[in-house]
């Protein structure tokens, strides 16, 4: 079977060698879709390959890095292992007009709806539905069957998108719900927008659409949580008004971290399989917060990067130094001194009063990359810019497993009690055919995950 790609004549899917694991990126919605956009700008960066699909001849460059999410053709061209699922095609054509319209093939890289959502859950569950059973060509079910069929090896699956948005909530449910089923040994990474009443543009339903989301999807891999109030307010800006392409930068570079290549670590207990497994210690608990530091000179104090978990340098809008951990993975990118990073994070553990649970028997994971395209990944991003050209190499990024996810899913459950009970915009979705009783279960859904979060302090104090 053979497909038509950009500057190339066919492709196969039986390439020269196996990688170990190869990582297949899907933007769903409009945040998702630009936020996978501008990872894949990046990742063209690092792995030589110019906007086109070409090898850069003149540099060098470790190839079973870019097979990992590359494919190669017979003439030389690399296709991204990539999707773009959106019911407004606005964006993606945006995309495929703009500067990556040689990177990407419309008939292969995207699947596309005529017209919007309309920023409701059950519209973007059913355009989900509809795609995945069309047997076209230009369904979702054909486009992920091409993508899956052409990895040979483990498969590692990340999923960007917004739980505000009526397509970043219901299809990629229903995507997710159909990947865990048809693939059962799919590791998922989730990076999700989670909705900020202050920074959301669709903020009157996006928590309807957040629990519902969280309820159909929320066991089917590893969810990290971003909330844009928690980005917009990170220290990392410098006092500057971050922008939702800055915000969005962000979360790309904290991505780029887990998906780093095993043989450029100078130590690395931090592959994507063990950060995964060291974050679900027991079932519900498949949410983690991150942080994302970087650091202005060679120099500059390694406790300062790790420090980011405080309350203005994560993802969300809480303080995790008043909660309970039960895994904490720190991946730093750049470092030449693997020994300097291990002292740093002892005597970080030791000097602060960060908890982690009794029962937990690895406290940290840590990675440190000391790839040389570090420089390359920051001096190209809006950090140079930011910090007045003075960036260096390199960056930490920290995934943290919590009881700060209580207090974060405790809030949305506090706003959509507040909105539920005068049924405020719910005839939105009743019209659409979402029964109320779907709320009922959503609402009794995030309190199991609340009270499960919550169980790691009784845990702790009965052992």
């Amino acid at each position: 079977m053979t497909s038509k790609h950009p500057g190339s004549k066919h492709y196969n899917a039986d390439y020269s060698f196996n990688t170990g694991h190869e990582v297949f990126t899907i933007g769903i919605g409009s945040c998702g879709t630009k936020i996978a956009k501008r990872q894949w700008e990046y990742l063209c960066l690092h792995n030589n390959v110019d906007l086109s699909g070409k090898s850069i001849p003149e540099r060098e460059v470790n190839e079973v890095q870019r097979q990992r999410f590359f494919k190669e053709t017979y003439d030389g061209q690399f296709v991204p292992r990539a999707l773009f699922i959106d019911s407004d095609p606005g964006d993606c054509e945006t995309m495929l007009n703009g500067r990556l319209k040689n990177l990407f093939n419309k008939n292969y890289h995207c699947c596309l709806g005529k017209e919007s959502s309309g920023g409701i859950y059950p519209n973007g569950f059913q355009f989900g539905e509809r795609g995945l059973l069309r047997e076209g060509n230009e369904g979702i079910y054909n486009r992920l069957r091409q993508q899956l069929e052409s990895i040979h090896s483990q498969k590692n699956v990340e999923i960007f998108n917004s739980l505000s948005g009526g397509t970043g909530s219901g299809t990629t449910a229903r995507v997710s719900e159909w990947l865990m089923e048809e693939c059962s040994k799919l590791l998922i990474y989730n990076f999700g927008v989670y909705p900020s009443k202050s920074f959301s543009n669709n903020s009157n339903v996006s928590i309807y659409n957040a629990l519902l989301n969280i309820k159909q999807s929320s066991v089917h891999g590893f969810r990290i949580i971003y909330d844009n109030e928690g980005l917009y307010n990170n220290n990392i800006f410098k006092g500057c008004k971050p922008t939702f392409k800055d915000l969005n930068e962000v979360i790309v570079h904290t991505c780029l971290s887990t998906t780093c290549e095993d043989a450029s670590a100078e130590i690395s207990e931090a592959t994507c399989q063990q950060i995964l497994t060291n974050m679900i210690p027991f079932p519900f608990l498949n949410h983690a917060v991150t942080a994302f530091g970087i650091c202005e000179s060679v120099g500059s104090n390694i406790d300062a990067m790790i420090c980011a978990t405080n309350s203005y340098e994560t993802s969300v809008s809480y303080n995790l130094l008043n909660h309970i951990f039960v895994g904490c993975a720190l991946i730093f990118r750049g470092f030449s001194n693997p020994q300097r990073i291990y002292k740093a994070v002892q005597d970080f553990d030791k000097g602060n009063d960060i908890q982690f649970a009794s029962w937990v028997p690895c406290r940290y994971k840590i990675g440190v990359y000391n790839d040389q395209s570090s420089r390359q990944f920051l001096t190209d991003s809006f950090f140079y810019q930011k910090y007045n050209n003075n960036v260096d190499s390199a960056c930490m990024a920290g995934f943290y497993n919590s009881s700060i996810v209580a207090e974060v899913f405790s809030s949305y459950a506090t706003d959509y009690d507040l909105l539920n009970h005068y049924e405020c915009f719910l005839h939105h979705y009743t019209k659409a055919g979402i029964d109320k009783e779907e709320f009922v279960d959503a609402r009794e859904h995030i309190e199991t995950i609340i009270d499960q979060y919550r169980m790691i302090h009784l845990v702790d104090e009965r052992v």
